[in-house]
């Protein structure tokens, strides 16, 4: 599974409004993530397991084009 930096990133952002103090803003996030990887063709246990295994890149290395 791989998603590519930009798809990180909202995910990233997406992840962080779940620590919201607003119900509704929590709940809205939750689904947008939820659509973004299943739009993807990703299930949950794709995005988390690979963690277990490896640790993700920095948030920084994510905005750097590879090469």
């Amino acid at each position: 599974m791989s998603l590519d930096p930009s798809t990180l990133q909202r995910l990233i952002r997406l992840l962080g409004m779940l620590g919201s103090a607003h119900d509704g803003e929590v709940a809205n996030a939750g689904r947008l993530a939820d659509r973004l990887i299943r739009q993807h063709g990703v299930t949950w246990a794709q995005v988390v397991l690979p963690v277990l295994v490896k640790p993700a890149p920095p948030v920084d290395d994510l905005t750097r084009p590879a090469g």
